[in-house]
């Protein structure tokens, strides 16, 4: 699936008005991503697609750590992206790309 057309799936919106800030923000989450440790092999969008799934939902719950405005689940999204991370960067499979 595209990730754009993911996020907004994740986030339930249907309009196009949040694009260009969506996409600043999947970018930011993969920015993120390879900061904490996750092999750059993981985080690339091809075609506007993430190839890994984990990379994905860990792109979406970034997203909507962002894009929430409760103070709870700020919270909540936050500590679960860097536990996604944190997974991820632990992954044995993918430090050896």
């Amino acid at each position: 699936m595209n990730a754009l057309d993911s996020v907004k799936t994740a986030l339930r919106i249907k309009h196009s008005k949040l694009d260009e800030s969506l996409k600043a923000d999947i970018d930011t989450a993969l920015d993120e991503l390879k900061r904490v440790g996750v092999s750059s092999a993981f985080t690339v969008i091809k075609d506007g697609e993430i190839e890994d799934l984990l990379v994905l939902k860990a792109v979406q719950t970034y997203c909507l750590w962002q894009n929430t405005d409760s103070d709870k689940l700020m919270e909540k999204y936050r500590d679960a992206f860097y536990m996604q991370a944190d997974g991820l960067r632990k992954d044995v499979d993918r430090q050896n790309v």
